[in-house]
């Protein structure tokens, strides 16, 4: 049997805590025109609409959006679950 340094990604625990209200209301507001967003300009830098040089722009508009603090919160909800790691 073959040992692999990785694990799947069902064998990780990926369980974060409850959010807080405030967290919570942020999360409503802007997951899902983040996700939108996000999907929609790489579906178009896929079909060639949306040149790959311009990718700063898409990471600074996902930035005005709010997703440097969507992604803060995921890690705040991930270190009160996981005190320890």
């Amino acid at each position: 049997m073959m040992s692999y340094p990785y694990r799947a990604l069902h064998e990780v625990n990926a369980v974060s805590a409850i959010p807080t209200e405030a967290e919570t209301e942020f999360i409503d507001d802007h997951k899902t025109d983040l996700e939108t967003y996000a999907k929609e300009t790489l579906s178009k830098l896929c079909l060639g609409e949306y040149s790959i040089d311009d990718l700063p722009k898409f990471v600074q508009r996902l930035d005005d959006m709010g997703l440097r603090e969507y992604v803060e919160i995921a890690g705040a909800r991930y270190r009160r679950s996981h005190p320890a790691e």
